[in-house]
């Protein structure tokens, strides 16, 4: 019986001695993903522009390789809430494919993945000084934003033009 108890307790042992080490080893982040501060206070800074699949894949996989990192900042900035997967809007017409299927949300999404989003049309980049600046409506008055970042990526998809195109 008493070798019973003995090994027990030394299995016991060295589990919470296995869980130390895992959490020692492999810290939790300072945040979790919805809780990081705004984007201004970061060190570094990524602004991607536009909200297809293309800006919204991008930032996803930033937030997934920046998920332990307390000095990198992800924003989106895109004129709409969501995208929309052209080719099955001809589906929801035949009531085959449910709409939600079809038009995706971004802000939530980007916001429990750890980035921030701004909905706002962009109104011009200037290159040199590390700049976007953004039309936005609150309430009734309409403001005009700028936001800086370290890197920029645009994802600007089909309607580009050569006051938002990537350098």
């Amino acid at each position: 019986m008493r070798r019973w108890v003995k090994g027990g307790l030394a299995a016991g042992g060295v589990a919470v001695a296995a869980g130390a080490l895992r959490r020692y080893l492999n810290p939790e982040p300072r945040y979790s993903p919805w809780e990081k501060p705004p984007y201004g206070v970061f060190e570094k800074k990524v602004l991607v522009v536009g909200g297809g699949f293309g800006g919204y894949a991008l930032v996803e996989r930033l937030t997934e390789l920046t998920r332990r990192r307390d000095d990198v900042g992800i924003m989106m900035l895109s004129r709409e809430n969501f995208f929309t997967f052209w080719p099955m809007v001809a589906g929801t017409i035949s009531s085959d494919i449910d709409s939600l299927n079809v038009a995706q949300p971004l802000r939530r999404a980007l916001i429990t993945s750890g980035a921030s989003f701004r909905r706002a049309p962009l109104k011009h980049i200037d290159y040199d000084r590390k700049i976007a600046v953004a039309d936005g409506a609150r309430s009734s008055r309409t403001t005009t934003s700028s936001s800086r970042w370290g890197r920029s990526r645009t994802s600007s998809g089909s309607k580009a033009s050569r006051s938002t195109a990537s350098r």
